[in-house]
């Protein structure tokens, strides 16, 4: 019996192109259930996104596949985690993983220089986590090592590299509060709130700059005493009888990267400067002061992000509100609503949705007259502006 002639080429390419075909239709069938994407949100419509029950948030970071990422600084009340992620059934989970988050006073391991101690800020970049780690529980001064910038890689969920802060960069009462990458050159800017200073890291040596500590631009204005809910803000340690005063804090960078901006939380001030004046290692302190630009007055803000037009999103507190600063200076209110309750921290995702959590601080015993913490959970909302990201 003659053997049958072995298939030509052309013909197996067929058999494999046919079964490619039908595997493709497959998986279009498959996908034809899977729940479409909402629509962003429109502007001055506030969204519920996710709540957390007795534990205080205030970071919030979205990477550019739709993760996002929340932290809860060690202050006031029950802490459980210091950094999450929010799946999309809405629960939240530790990250990057239980070690990582679970660091306590008196206990020897993990070390506050291998965990997260008092995380106040989170931000995606690229395929990486950034986590602002200030190091510092309910203010009392920071702890040994704790006090850091981490960078953990999200498709593998692990820590990438630890950047220490150090004096002179950091004293023990500094508050390291809001950062931002520089996009052209490996820096990252650092607000201190608690002393007020901006600080520069290089994100390739490590070294660290701490500029503008005796400028006016980054401390807290003393005639600005923010009223919430009919309540002015008097701090609970020390005299009560004193305003709360918490410097430079909220900060963002322009689309270019071109200038860096910043603000005081208790102040109204804009201010901002060259990010080549800043980043500049042979800068002498008297040129980075003369590079500092008052751009206006605005609002008592928190935290601060920059939209692809240049417009300023401000976390307006006393308001209750999002406000956008236009680039041509005038501030319109993005959305007013009861339940942005201390509005905290901005997040712009790629689509155009801002996202905003609220901490709710004027409730809770970090003020004067307070001795409860909030019945309502913490919240994050998401809304909408103009145009896309990008």
């Amino acid at each position: 019996m003659r053997r049958p002639a072995p298939a030509r080429p052309v013909a197996l390419a067929r058999v494999v192109a046919g079964l490619a075909l039908a595997a493709a239709g497959l998986a279009s069938l498959a996908g034809c259930g899977d729940p479409p994407r909402p629509p962003p949100p429109k502007v001055g419509e506030l969204v519920p996104v996710a709540t957390s029950e007795g534990h205080l948030w205030t970071g919030i970071a979205v990477s550019g596949t739709g993760r996002m990422f929340v932290c809860f600084p060690r202050w006031v009340g029950s802490h459980r985690y210091s950094v999450a992620e929010i799946l999309a059934s809405g629960r939240q989970v530790p990250y990057p993983d239980a070690d990582s988050n679970r660091w306590k006073p008196g206990v020897l391991m993990p070390t506050a220089a291998d965990a997260w101690v008092c995380v106040q800020s989170v931000r995606c970049e690229g395929d990486l986590l950034y986590v602002l780690d200030a190091g510092n529980p309910s203010f009392s001064g920071i702890v040994g090592a704790a006090a850091k910038l981490t960078t953990v890689d999200l498709r593998t969920s692990r820590i990438v590299r630890r950047y220490p802060f150090h004096l002179p960069a950091f004293e023990r009462s500094s508050y390291p509060n809001d950062f931002r990458l520089d996009p052209a050159r490996p820096v990252a800017y650092v607000t201190d709130s608690g002393l007020g200073a901006i600080v520069v890291v290089d994100l390739e040596s490590g070294r660290q700059r701490r500029l503008l500590a005796d400028h006016p631009s980054t401390k807290a204005e003393p005639d600005v005493v923010p009223v919430i809910e009919g309540r002015p803000l008097l701090s609970a340690r020390g005299q009560s009888d004193q305003p709360l005063a918490v410097h430079a804090d909220g900060l963002t960078l322009d689309p270019t990267g071109t200038w860096l901006y910043w603000q005081a939380l208790t102040a109204r001030t804009l201010w901002r400067a060259p990010t080549a004046v800043l980043a500049n290692p042979d800068a002498t302190p008297e040129q980075v002061a003369a590079a500092v630009e008052k751009v206006g007055t605005t609002l008592v803000a928190d935290g601060l992000e920059c939209g692809p037009d240049g417009t300023i999103y401000l976390a307006a507190i006393e308001e209750g509100a999002v406000v956008a600063r236009r680039p041509d200076g005038t501030l319109e209110r993005l959305v007013k609503d009861p339940r942005l309750a201390w509005p905290d921290t901005l997040a712009l995702a790629a689509d155009g949705t801002l996202y905003v959590t609220t901490s709710q601080l004027h409730r809770t015993p970090l003020i004067a007259g307070v001795t409860g913490l909030p019945r309502a959970p913490y919240e994050l909302f998401k809304t909408g502006t103009r145009a896309p990201t990008r």
